[in-house]
């Protein structure tokens, strides 16, 4: 990770340690004897993968924290939402008045019998219909404005040049199109935005050593290509980025790799950051210790509300009754913002 590195040095990443789901503030003994909320459906990835995004463990609901996020934000556009994902669905970006859009790295999504003008024209007639049905008549509106929404972003992305320093890494082509939409951002109506990429392969039960290393190379050579293109822009203090993720690897070997975790470390880069130094706190590592839940598996001591707090209160949100809309389990958390950003 030496372009990761090379950023850490000049305080443009912070790393978050020993972070993850959590109700309240939790120790061991707590959670043994059930004094201590524990975190529901532990050491499963979906299950993981959707607490971190909803930003509210123990609830139900099937909005996320970014979306929630949104909502008390708005957007200066009401055609399109300022929530998108280029890793499919991401329940992080479900909120109440926004939904996301949804976007192919390579490319945007195309209703192909209507590339010709004739096929337009009978497409256009046939949507100036009226449905007999409610259903009808709400099916014609999401396709109506799936085409107008796809029109526009196509438009957007197309006015701004490729890059080519950006490497061939899946993560990389997903983080060239956000820099696009970035900054085409003035065209799409809007001042704040939150955009949603993934990387896969992380669940290293076997042969960790050489597939962990090759993760993390691709991590840092695409979160490198994204940063330099927001500073060739100038938008380096407006662009923050965080890493999230279900959970981390047990302390102990398997033999070749490791199993589910729980708690993990995480990375923050950006050009409005207070840079250069760890926040959070650093487990003790012992197998049984006082961090080591069971058998190597690190309890948190960062929650994933206070990393998503920090993040929202830079972007914005400053009254307590809207930071408890977004997260309603931060409350429980005395330091409510680690203070990575400025």
């Amino acid at each position: 990770m030496t372009e990761l590195q090379s950023l850490f040095n000049t305080g443009k990443m912070v790393a978050i340690a020993n972070s993850g789901v959590l109700i309240e503030p939790s120790t061991k003994a707590g959670l043994e004897d059930g004094t201590h909320a524990m975190p529901p459906f532990l050491f499963s990835h979906n299950s993981q993968q959707a607490e971190w995004q909803r930003g509210w463990s123990g609830s139900t609901t099937t909005l996320g924290w970014a979306g929630r996020l949104m909502d008390v934000l708005s957007s200066d556009s009401d055609t399109i939402s300022p929530t998108f994902s280029l890793n499919g669905y991401a329940q992080l970006l479900n909120g109440s008045e926004h939904s996301a859009n949804l976007i192919n790295a390579s490319s945007l999504p195309q209703v192909n019998a209507i590339k010709n003008d004739l096929r337009r024209e009978s497409f256009d007639k046939v949507m100036g219909l009226s449905p007999l049905t409610a259903f009808g008549r709400e099916f014609d509106r999401v396709k109506g404005d799936s085409v107008s929404i796809r029109d526009k972003l196509a438009t957007a992305i197309e006015s701004i040049p490729e890059e080519d320093h950006f490497p061939d890494i899946s993560l990389s082509h997903q983080l060239h199109t956000v820099a696009r939409l970035i900054k085409s951002s003035d065209q799409l109506g809007h001042q704040k935005q939150v955009y949603f990429v993934g990387l896969g392969g992380f669940d290293t039960h076997a042969n960790q050593l050489e597939d962990h290393a090759i993760l993390m190379s691709s991590l840092s050579q695409s979160l490198a290509a994204f940063n330099q293109s927001m500073e060739a822009a100038g938008l380096e203090d407006k662009v923050t980025t965080m890493t999230m993720s279900d959970f981390g690897r047990r302390l102990a070997s398997n033999g070749t790799g490791t199993d589910h975790g729980w708690a993990s470390n995480h990375l923050v880069m950006g050009g409005a950051l207070n840079g250069g130094q760890l926040y959070g706190q650093w487990p003790s590592l012992i197998l049984d210790g006082e961090n080591d839940f069971n058998r190597g598996r690190m309890i948190p001591t960062t929650s994933v509300e206070q990393i998503g707090a920090t993040v929202a209160k830079w972007m914005g949100v400053s009254s307590d009754s809207a930071m408890s809309y977004i997260f309603p389990n931060l409350a429980n958390f005395s330091q409510q913002d680690l203070g990575f950003l400025k």
